[in-house]
């Protein structure tokens, strides 16, 4: 990864079928999280910096191999393993390498 190149990630439209949620966040982590706003990341804003931090937790969830799954392990444990399984229509040179969450 090459850290010291312009990120160039666009603005994505939300589904039409996306549920909106409101967060509400103190004085003390606007600030914190505040130092991470940059707009030639993409992040002009503290809501687009947890958009951001959204799209690496759902990358963690579908992508068994990824960084980010290490990571989000790291934040909050390995419970949430049990409620995923291989995604068969993700098959790849005869493996599958998605996961999806698991079907009931």
């Amino acid at each position: 990864m090459n850290d010291s190149a312009p990120n160039t990630r666009q603005h994505v439209e939300p589904d039409p079928e996306s549920i909106k949620i409101t967060v509400t966040i103190g004085e003390r982590e606007e600030k914190l999280l505040g130092v991470l706003v940059n707009e030639t990341e993409g992040m002009p804003a503290i809501e687009s910096v947890i958009e951001r931090l959204l799209d690496h937790v759902q990358q963690a969830i579908y992508r068994p191999g990824a960084w980010e799954r290490r990571w989000l392990l790291q934040c909050i444990g390995d419970y949430w393993l049990a409620n995923v399984e291989p995604d068969p229509e993700s098959m790849t040179d005869g493996r599958m390498i998605f996961d999806r969450p698991r079907q009931r």
